[in-house]
């Protein structure tokens, strides 16, 4: 039976300790004030339940506003632009559906209705790694738990 896989155990001076990351990427440690490894881990377990944060809910429209205008003066105008018309393709074949209901099943169909529109290979791979970095921002502002990327293999291979 080990710790819940986002935190980690361990022992100082005896006792029992977890160390877990914050809603802000930073790296906490909290002591568990127990000396037994049993008693250490239902802790770990019910301390990862309470730290755990749920994702917060938002359509993907919303989620495109939020990201484009944060990365107005760190991306050139170029790659804004590539994120954006990718982004409207998205809205125009798939919807706008919340961004938890976000899965590897709904990039792949976006991906085939683009090639079915006579869309290059590179273009739609292009827009996919848009995606899938933008959804990596998601997860790090909380309103996705994991990139739906990252469960499978996204892209069209022609």
């Amino acid at each position: 039976m080990n710790p819940p896989s986002s935190l980690s155990l361990f022992t100082k001076c005896g006792f029992y300790c977890v160390q877990y990351l914050d809603c802000d990427g930073r790296r906490r440690q909290k002591s568990l004030r127990t000396k037994k490894k049993t008693t250490a881990i239902r802790l770990a377990a019910e301390s990862n339940r309470v730290l755990k944060e749920k994702p917060k809910p938002i359509l993907f429209s919303k989620f495109k506003q939020e990201f484009l205008s944060s990365r107005q003066g760190s991306l050139s105008l170029v790659t804004l632009d590539i994120y954006r018309r990718a982004f409207t393709a998205f809205s125009r074949l798939v919807g706008d559906p919340p961004l938890i209901k976000m899965t590897p099943k709904k990039w792949d169909l976006y991906a085939s209705k683009r090639l079915q529109n006579h869309c290059k290979p590179v273009t739609v791979n292009i827009e996919l790694r848009c995606f899938r970095a933008s959804l990596s921002t998601a997860v790090r502002w909380h309103y996705l738990e994991t990139n739906p990327f990252f469960s499978s293999k996204a892209g069209p291979s022609r």
